[in-house]
């Protein structure tokens, strides 16, 4: 395994392959003096630029956790390797350049797996457990605040962050929502909808303080689910989260992918979602469309982690 960006979150993709028992870490990828320092400090062979790298350590897969502007570089060189893909989302920051990588490597039979570490989060997992047991659900709100500005800002605060629980959402409910609300600004997105009879709330912000929240009013109680600290409250009761680490179940998921145990990743719902919040600020009633007229949600990936 090559990880290819040793960024925030490519240096806890480095540690988290350093202890995995599928893979082995052969080299990093990344020309930033400070990553490179980082790099030599944990005493990792590494090349500034993904070419030489592809060459040098021969890798059967790359996680791909650059910047968003350089996704579409990264994977297509990745393709010319023949290398499977972790890929941090979203695919490009426009939705054209991410169907065109998608159907690139779907094209050339190389498997490209999404990173959407929220589906292995604990917390996320135990709700999906408690779901059946909580009867009707009249209101959900979610809140993700990233906590700091990005530096890359080549993709809007909605496939940073919002896309996240978009997609949690297309796992976990029987009917994905029809948006009547989206209001953006610069840095923040929010959205307001329903799924059936339940009204949901959605905002999403890089400025204020690092939360992530989901709360639920249901028939069985409220539930409040901190996807940050990974714990779980129905009514004022905590409920076990179990499991493990959302990243290294997502690369366990990954190892699954590339044995041929999962039917299917899930990149035409998240291609979906980014079309969704590629579109104009909503006044009017519009679902997901693709999405709403399937009706059912997936369900090989994040059960498949859970079993």
């Amino acid at each position: 395994m090559l990880v290819c960006g040793c960024g925030r979150m490519g240096q806890h993709h480095v540690r988290t392959v350093r202890s995995s028992s599928d893979f082995e870490l052969v080299g990093i990828c990344d020309p930033d003096p400070q990553a490179q320092a980082w790099v030599q400090a944990q005493e990792i062979r590494s090349e500034a630029r993904l070419s030489d790298a592809l060459e040098r350590f021969r890798p059967d897969a790359v996680i791909v956790a650059t910047p968003p502007s350089q996704h579409e570089t990264c994977l297509m060189e990745c393709l010319r390797a023949r290398c499977a893909v972790l890929a941090e989302k979203p695919l490009a920051p426009s939705l054209a350049s991410s169907r065109r990588v998608h159907a690139a490597f779907a094209l050339a039979g190389v498997p490209l797996v999404p990173a959407m570490v929220e589906r292995f989060n604990p917390a996320m997992m135990a709700l999906r457990r408690l779901l059946p047991t909580l009867g009707e659900i009249r209101f959900l709100n979610v809140v993700r605040q990233g906590g700091r500005e990005p530096s890359d800002r080549s993709v809007p605060v909605g496939l940073d962050l919002a896309i996240h629980d978009l997609d949690l959402l297309a796992h976990i409910l029987p009917e994905m929502p029809t948006w009547s609300r989206m209001s953006t600004e610069q840095g923040w997105v929010e959205c307001a909808g329903d799924a059936g009879e339940m009204r949901i709330d959605l905002s999403a912000c890089w400025a204020q303080p690092a939360h992530r929240k989901w709360s639920l009013e249901t028939s069985q109680g409220n539930v409040v689910v901190d996807l940050q600290a990974r714990r779980l409250w129905l009514q004022e009761r905590e409920i076990p989260c179990e499991g493990l680490d959302s990243l290294q179940a997502m690369l366990g998921w990954f190892a699954l992918c590339l044995q041929g145990d999962v039917s299917e990743c899930g990149w035409e719902r998240l291609l979906e979602i980014q079309a969704f919040l590629e579109t104009q600020p909503i006044t009017a009633t519009q679902s997901i469309s693709t999405l709403t007229s399937r009706g059912s949600r997936p369900t090989s990936m994040v059960e498949r982690a859970g079993a």
